[in-house]
């Protein structure tokens, strides 16, 4: 039996076997997650809040910016533990996708601007493009938003 890796004390995290490491600065290989072919189309979500560690108030405040409600059903699925269901999508990727030097051009992509749509019961999404899946705007209005536009962005 082998000793678990030792921290890293300059970065405080442990050596993930090739994993993506958050702290190097390096953008990921992959531009999105590829999908086989065969889930291209509408799809139903169910998704489940099974544990929330560490501080609830943060936690719900980001559920709520990736499409969590403030509607009765919204806030049973957050704190009751309850199945929010909703609608999504999966599109081509207008991507070419790199694996160990082979170009994938099959394959679908969650379409997140429509699963934003959805998961809000009518958020106006802004903007969202598959070919640069990395930034989300939308604008709740009324649903609970306060009628100012939201970006996602991943950094």
């Amino acid at each position: 039996v082998s000793a678990a890796p030792p921290l890293n004390p300059s970065r405080g995290v442990i050596d993930t076997g090739g994993g993506f490491d958050l702290f190097s600065g390096l953008p990921p290989k992959a531009i999105d997650t590829l999908y086989p072919p065969s889930m291209i189309g509408p799809w139903q979500c169910k998704r489940v809040v099974t544990l929330v560690e560490g501080d609830e108030g943060q936690a719900e405040l980001v559920w709520r910016a990736l499409g969590g409600t403030d509607s009765d059903e919204g806030r049973n699925a957050f704190t009751g533990k309850k199945t929010e269901t909703y609608s999504i999508k999966f599109i081509a990727s207008p991507n070419t996708f790199v694996d160990q030097g082979t170009s994938i051009v099959d394959g679908v992509v969650l379409d997140r601007g429509y699963e934003m749509e959805m998961r809000t019961h009518g958020a106006s999404v802004l903007g969202w493009d598959a070919r640069s899946p990395d930034s989300l705007t939308y604008d709740r209005g009324g649903t609970g938003g306060g009628g100012s536009a939201t970006e996602l962005t991943v950094v």
